[in-house]
């Protein structure tokens, strides 16, 4: 065996059937599958036992521990020369092994390693697909297409040399791992790039009611989490800093409009205090730590106004959330 699919999970029995099911039917038979379960009581554990398959070891908690905890025994377990993560609800396609498979033999000298993919949402619809790729991103070019929207990294589907992971750390404790993978994933490509696949090979599975679970206090301490590690990567190397400086206008504007936006799915007695003026000042303050010359000011954005025009009405926000609920959309 040369790969580890790594799976942390907790009450997946809805999903897990699927996900698992599609490892096994990978044509490249060198894998074996890593259980994370969280104390899982829903049957998960049970099921995944009367699979009785020797090529999955599952590693049961003692107590709850939550995401950012269970995640984190990944560093903990053995695992095979490389390795990936897999969301306990993303479904592989049966040649996705192969295809990295060969994309290692191609570029054996990269650091990362990714194919397209398509998103679907809970029925397993498709949404759409990826953003396309180059089929080598060296790290400048990835922060700079993180910076812009133009790389979605989902976490599924990365493949890494397992001494990388362990080597960075592995994925960096943010509150509910939000954002955790693009710290990650910037640290493992800082090492050489990223070689990337031009077919798909996967999906990932897009909860949008997961936007009301994501989108309050925590969500804001992640994001101020992340400034900070861009600001580690400017003061640690004058590329990545040049790189921040071109793109941190873009990509405070999108983030300010996408969390004011996100905010509008959230009933307000379930906000957590958030506010379109917390979300605003927050990225004023990063535009200050990451360019203090920047002139920026994403209160006068069309997104943020309407968003706010949208917001100040309860038959406003009604008729929204209305037409919104008729199309299928990722953050």
């Amino acid at each position: 065996m040369k790969y580890s699919f790594i799976v942390p999970t907790y009450n997946s029995q809805k999903w897990i059937r699927q996900n698992i099911g599609s490892v096994l039917k990978q044509t490249n038979d060198k894998f074996e599958i890593i259980i994370l379960d969280d104390c899982s009581t829903d049957g998960t554990v049970e099921w995944l036992r009367s699979l009785n398959d020797n090529r999955i070891t599952i590693y049961p908690s003692e107590k709850r521990l939550g995401i950012v905890q269970n995640w984190a025994r990944i560093l903990t377990v053995p695992k095979k020369q490389f390795m990936t993560i897999l969301g306990h609800d993303d479904v592989l396609y049966p040649d996705y092994l192969s295809v990295i498979d060969d994309l290692i033999k191609k570029h054996p000298e990269a650091s990362l390693y990714q194919t397209h993919f398509n998103f679907i949402d809970e029925k397993g619809d498709i949404i759409r697909s990826c953003a396309a790729m180059e089929n080598k991103i060296l790290p400048e070019k990835f922060l700079a297409d993180v910076l812009k929207n133009k790389i979605e990294i989902t976490g599924t589907g990365f493949m890494m040399r397992s001494t990388d992971y362990d080597r960075v750390g592995g994925i960096p404790g943010y509150p509910n791992l939000l954002y955790a993978d693009i710290e990650l994933m910037m640290e493992l490509v800082r090492m050489n790039y990223l070689a990337v696949a031009m077919g798909k090979t996967f999906e990932f599975r897009f909860h949008i009611h997961n936007t009301s679970k994501a989108g309050g206090e925590k969500r804001l301490q992640a994001f101020e989490k992340l400034i900070l590690y861009l600001k580690k990567l400017e003061t640690e190397d004058s590329k990545y800093k040049q790189v921040i400086q071109d793109n941190v206008d873009y990509f405070l504007n999108s983030y300010v409009v996408g969390a004011c936006h996100k905010l509008l799915y959230i009933a307000r007695q379930n906000r957590e205090g958030i506010t379109f003026s917390r979300i605003v000042n927050d990225a004023k303050k990063a535009a200050f730590i990451l360019a203090p010359a920047l002139t920026f000011y994403p209160d006068k954005l069309k997104g943020i106004v309407l968003a706010k025009l949208i917001d100040s009405n309860a038959v406003t926000r009604r008729l929204f959330l209305f037409i919104k609920s008729f199309k299928k959309r990722t953050f």
